[in-house]
């Protein structure tokens, strides 16, 4: 998926050259290099050996007389489908992408014309993805896109989106290009609860604007994804998404019951009044969020619940979980709210996440770099961000206040500002029934508060882009979180 201008993508793809590289893998790429050790006949081009490449002008060439399938091969190995150069076509045949495991698009595929697009993969957990450069562009919204054997509805703009979601709220949609508002919003633009998927085909919203002053509302560029909601491969780019008292807010939803992949979010979550739960992605998730990022600053008034990616995350998420999630914008709350550089209150399950913008919240509140206040999981996580709370609140390097559950192979390397409850210069505040494993703060010199497993910074070697495993006593440096 494409990132927002200048703010590149955070888990690395192979960037684009001029000259694309191949890595001999056993992988069908589509480049600008020759053609090679692919075999075309009958509109069928497949491997005969690896590195296996197909040229993009060869493959347009076809595309302007015949329908084209590109496969990838159908043996048990990984075989996949990377797209590393732009393609486009102009005339009405389609092109079919038949990947053994996974296809992944690094460049721009532009159907010029009425033709058809077609992906499929064969294996779990083989996907469609999006590099940072990668999207699909349809000109005609009368084109057919077909995945894994599901036939979507193309649109063009948000009205358009709204329109056939409300006619249908179980449908399939992919949406066909950038968008970009021409007005702002006085409410949600798709108030109809949606529990079908939504394919953004790695495009973007620009400028999503929604300004909502009436009170306990859900807030977001969908008011709610319902259970079976999928929503994933889409961008939102500077949106700035505001609400008010006892409303749920995020640039993608107020509340999310389904299931957010492969997206991301850039601009700004604000709140007024009193009371409400703000993300930079969803306000409140009670079911997944992952593979994605948010760059969004949050700024709530008293009494919230206030995090970089959700305000309150709840359970285990019916997609799958919450995984591979990054947030860097900075979390503001009033007095009396929890914030957190990921998540406002977590009583759910988070793996393999980051947070590094800096918290900040008022008296009698709870401050987390990762979350605010916490009974739930967290495994494989980190935050970098300052924290800071007023009066009679609690501060940690990773959630504010710990009810229970569990923090494992975790650290933090923000400072630790205000009021501070048990173990905050480590990790959690009021953290002391709760299980710690491998928990500890950067600049910890020694094994603090016996029994709680928390190995020297100097045994760990720390850095930020490291998950740590392995034995607690030697602090195993194993693999990376994931790329970035």
């Amino acid at each position: 998926m494409r990132a927002s201008k200048n703010l590149p993508m955070t888990w690395a793809l192979l960037p684009l050259f001029a000259a694309v590289a191949l890595p001999a893998q056993a992988n069908v790429f589509i480049s600008t290099q020759p053609t090679s050790n692919m075999s075309c006949s009958g509109g069928v081009c497949a491997p005969t050996a690896q590195p296996a490449n197909l040229n993009t002008t060869d493959l347009a060439h076809m595309l302007a007389s015949s329908d084209v399938t590109v496969m990838s091969g159908n043996d048990t190995s990984r075989r996949d489908i990377v797209v590393k150069s732009a393609l486009g076509w102009a005339s009405s045949h389609r092109l079919t992408l038949d990947a053994n495991y996974a296809v992944t698009i690094d460049a721009p595929i532009v159907v010029h014309g009425p033709g058809s697009l077609t992906v499929t993969r064969h294996r779990f957990p083989g996907d469609l993805t999006f590099g940072p450069g990668g999207h699909v562009a349809f000109w005609d919204l009368s084109s057919s896109f077909v995945l894994n054997g599901v036939a979507f509805t193309l649109v063009g703009d948000i009205g358009g989106l709204t329109s056939a979601i409300a006619a249908n709220s179980a449908g399939n949609f992919a949406l066909a290009g950038d968008v970009k508002p021409t007005a702002p919003y006085t409410a949600s633009p798709i108030p109809t609860t949606f529990t079908g998927v939504l394919e953004g085909l790695g495009n973007r919203i620009l400028y999503l604007r929604i300004s909502d002053t009436a009170a306990n509302q859900h807030d977001g560029l969908f008011a709610t994804i319902g259970v079976y909601g999928i929503v994933r491969d889409l961008g939102l780019v500077n949106a700035k998404v505001q609400g008010t008292s006892g409303s749920r807010i995020g640039t993608f939803a107020g509340e999310n019951d389904g299931a957010i992949l492969q997206s991301y979010a850039t601009g700004m979550v604000l709140h007024t009044g009193s009371g409400g739960y703000l993300g930079g992605m969803v306000g409140w998730s009670m079911g997944s969020i992952s593979n994605s990022y948010s760059e969004a600053s949050v700024r709530g008034q008293q009494n919230v619940s206030a995090g970089g990616i959700a305000g309150a995350v709840s359970c285990c998420g019916s997609g799958g979980g919450n995984r591979m999630l990054r947030a860097s914008g900075d979390v503001t709350a009033g007095n009396g709210s929890s914030a957190g550089g990921l998540v406002g209150t977590n009583t759910g399950v988070i793996g393999s996440a980051q947070a590094s913008g800096n918290v900040t919240a008022g008296s009698a509140s709870f401050a987390g770099g990762l979350i605010g206040q916490g009974s739930g999981s967290i495994v494989g996580v980190f935050a970098t961000g300052a924290v800071k709370v007023g009066n009679l609140g609690k501060a940690g390097g990773l959630q504010g206040r710990f009810d229970g559950g569990s923090e494992t192979d975790s650290y933090a390397t923000g400072s630790v500002t205000g009021a501070q409850g048990r173990c905050s210069e480590a990790c959690s505040a009021n953290a002391a029934t709760a299980p710690l494993t491998r928990c500890i703060m950067a600049m910890e010199s020694a094994p603090s508060a016996a029994g709680r497993n928390r190995p020297s910074a100097a045994s760990w070697a720390m850095t930020t882009d490291w998950r740590k495993t392995g034995s607690t006593s030697t602090g195993t440096r194993t693999r990376p979180v994931w790329a970035i």
